[in-house]
């Protein structure tokens, strides 16, 4: 007698699952509309194919009730580049930046995330930032390293980088004595971790 009760409900509860629906898409985000009783696997599905038309991932960021019951709901993912997407190492070095110093950059990226050091002459700065979804890491504030304090040279860079492929182009700027600004652009080739 109890099987046939439990099997009802189970049906009744399946039933009442509505499908999820993209309701709205674009290359960075993604919108799902379902209910309380659609199945998890049946979003992640939906999610799936909506960023995968931009070649990217889901990553969900949030949930709002579209009702008072919050039984119907609206389910937010940010579309992300595939992982390893700009995954490795970077580097690249130079003899003269133009603002007087030899320079030397890597920059490891994991997961979306940059991790970076610039060496200009025997100064240290290190930063950390996150690459979007165009593969740009914009205005990242590199910090000089204790290691180099007490010598003469500006206490913050900012870094800017644009990662495709096997190669990125970037550049960075300090303020410079007499000059003002002095913006230096780099290239960085990959090197597979």
């Amino acid at each position: 007698m109890r099987a046939p009760a439990i099997a009802l409900s189970l049906l009744a509860l399946a039933a009442c699952a509505a499908p999820a629906v993209i309701s709205d898409t674009s290359d960075t985000a993604l919108r799902i509309e379902a209910n309380n009783w659609t199945p998890a696997a049946e979003i992640d599905q939906k999610a799936q194919e909506g960023c995968g038309a931009y070649k990217k991932i889901p990553v969900s960021i949030g949930m709002r009730c579209l009702d008072g019951d919050c039984v119907r709901r609206e389910l937010l993912f940010a579309c992300k580049p595939m992982s390893g997407g700009f995954d490795g190492k970077w580097a690249g070095e130079g003899e003269n930046d133009g603002c007087g110093s030899s320079w030397a950059m890597e920059i490891a990226v994991e997961n979306g995330t940059a991790k970076g050091l610039l060496w200009r002459g025997r100064l240290e700065y290190n930063f950390e930032g996150r690459i979007n979804g165009e593969g740009r890491l914009d205005k990242v504030l590199a910090g000089r390293m204790a290691a180099s304090n007490g010598m003469v040279g500006p206490r913050f860079i900012t870094v800017n980088a644009a990662f495709q492929g096997e190669a990125a182009q970037g550049d960075y700027s300090m303020p410079a004595p007499g000059v003002g600004t002095c913006v230096v652009s780099f290239n960085l080739s990959r090197h597979q971790t």
